[in-house]
């Protein structure tokens, strides 16, 4: 459900984006899309606002450590649910070859 929720989030936040283009710059527009890109990647608001707060200082070494923190907790959810994937393989594979 929460998956769920967030995509439908998304979608809405997007759309809203769309419609408002002609009251956004388009930097304006290019930095909400980064927004909903770190958000849609599972940045928290607490973790969004250290990011932009770092952009706006011009800290880029704090602003790729908070990237790759991200990239490699991404990393291990793709990692354990490729091993959950890996063991529904077994399991039809062992049916399929017990015939």
């Amino acid at each position: 459900l929460h998956t769920a929720y967030r995509r439908q989030r998304q979608m809405c936040i997007r759309d809203r984006l769309i419609s408002l283009k002609d009251e956004y710059s388009p930097e304006e527009l290019e930095e909400l899309s980064m927004l909903c890109t770190l958000y849609d990647c599972g940045f928290t608001a607490d973790k969004l606002k250290n990011y932009m707060n770092c952009r706006a200082a011009g800290n880029s070494l704090r602003q790729l450590s908070l990237l790759n923190e991200q990239r490699y907790a991404l990393l291990d959810e793709i990692h354990i649910k490729q091993k959950l994937l890996d063991k529904l393989d077994y399991i039809i594979y062992n049916i399929k070859n017990s015939k």
